[in-house]
């Protein structure tokens, strides 16, 4: 374990290490404690150590899948938490409470599936939130909300094929990273394409399409509107429609269609056309 002066800083990197130790001076503003092996944080952890003037904290590699919601508790201080690269399924949203001052936080390389509705409520004052590299597949609507001083959003790298809801992001944004994800572009990407198109502050590296093949590779905003659209769903049920002479065919259709298209059929030019 070594101990900096220069900003009272403990570090104890790498050291596969199953509590973090007692006997650090009170005094201590940064704790460097990545790459051991914790596993979880107990309630009041740091309160009970004396350790209430931290300003950052880097817990990242600790294979952490626990955190108790009070963990935190005492730190009024705290601006900076990592806990990237740990066994964390969810965004552990019960500590903010007791870290309403963070300004940057780091959950990346975590196995978190999805951001629920006020996942990072009481951080008002949270500059930066980084989210690369998880499992993330849906962002629910208000995800963000409370987020009112948000100007750096890392998203890239997870599992999402689309984001639903026309004020998901935080207004306050001045950079967004959602490149390396799934992205469909079908009628669920159009509230997302009005975003992107809006957003007037250039991106580090454009999101592009990973499907339909016709459009994979291609900058998402780049796409026309109309060509954001979903094939029919056609079953064999409800109505009846009468192709050629003589012929009938039961169909059901159901779709969003953003284009003009039309379907002919037989020699005479029987069609059925879907307009929007």
């Amino acid at each position: 374990m070594q101990v900096e002066e220069r900003k009272q800083t403990v570090e104890c990197i790498n050291k596969d290490m199953l509590v973090i130790p007692e006997g650090m001076d009170m005094g201590t503003q940064v704790l460097e404690f990545s790459g051991n092996n914790l596993r979880s944080i107990h309630k009041e952890k740091f309160l009970k150590m004396d350790l209430i003037n931290l300003q950052r904290i880097y817990l990242s590699r600790c294979r952490i899948a626990l955190i108790d919601g009070r963990a935190f508790k005492g730190l009024a201080n705290l601006v900076e938490l990592d806990l990237s690269g740990n066994m964390l399924e969810a965004v552990p949203t019960d500590i903010f409470i007791d870290t309403q001052s963070l300004m940057r936080l780091t959950l990346s390389y975590n196995p978190i599936k999805s951001l629920k509705r006020l996942a990072f409520n009481h951080l008002s004052f949270l500059n930066t939130l980084e989210l690369d590299s998880c499992e993330i597949r849906r962002i629910e609507d208000g995800a963000f909300i409370g987020l009112h001083s948000l100007e750096w959003l890392h998203l890239k790298n997870n599992k999402m094929s689309s984001v639903n809801g026309s004020q998901v992001f935080p207004s306050t944004l001045r950079g967004v990273e959602l490149q390396g994800n799934l992205w469909e572009c079908d009628c669920h990407m159009l509230e997302m394409h009005t975003w992107l198109r809006g957003f007037s502050i250039p991106l580090t590296s454009e999101p592009k399409c990973k499907r339909p093949p016709k459009l994979a590779g291609r900058p998402i905003k780049s796409i026309p509107t109309l060509d954001l659209a979903c094939l029919p769903d056609v079953s064999p049920t409800t109505f009846y429609l009468e192709i050629g002479k003589g012929k009938m065919y039961p169909c059901f259709v159901t779709c969003t269609l953003y284009q003009r298209r039309t379907y002919l059929g037989g020699s005479k030019a029987n069609y059925y056309r879907t307009t929007a």
